[in-house]
């Protein structure tokens, strides 16, 4: 998770632009605790305030990390398989979402591999809200790290 990663490190210090604790440390770091179902591909968190843009809907950023986050979890739960070879090592190459709608409480995130070719892994993920909404989908595209490092 190389972009939660750096976020967590740049931004979670608890401060505002005015210098001021803005108590949104806790919400941001709930991006890396996504309650995960395995068994459904999916996880879910629920929307807090500092999830959310100005307009008091979850931020589409926030919405890419817990796709990114969803999808790293779900790849490397099916370790073994043709998905996640045990002698690969994938990492996000590129990732395409669509926002549909917005979000305001807590939302669920599917993940499923659509296709495999050669060393690139695609991902679809789905956004939806509580009642099954669409919110946002994405296409992660993931290559083999041993792969990536011949081509280059």
């Amino acid at each position: 998770l190389p972009f939660i990663s750096w976020f967590a490190s740049t931004f979670l210090d608890g401060h505002d632009d005015n210098g001021g604790k803005d108590g949104t440390n806790t919400d941001m770091e709930d991006l890396l605790n996504i309650r995960m179902n395995n068994d459904l591909n999916e996880g879910r968190i629920e929307i807090k305030r500092g999830h959310c843009n100005p307009m008091k809907s979850c931020h589409g950023g926030c919405q890419a990390m817990i796709m990114e986050k969803v999808t790293d979890t779900y790849l490397y739960s099916q370790s073994n398989s043709t998905l996640m070879p045990a002698n690969k090592n994938l990492r996000l190459q590129s990732m395409s979402v669509n926002y549909l709608s917005s979000a305001k409480r807590g939302i669920v995130v599917q993940a499923d591999a659509s296709q495999i070719v050669d060393s690139l892994t695609i991902v679809d993920a789905r956004v939806r809200d509580e009642e099954n909404r669409p919110i946002s989908e994405a296409n992660l595209h993931y290559v083999s790290v041993e792969d990536d490092k011949k081509n280059k």
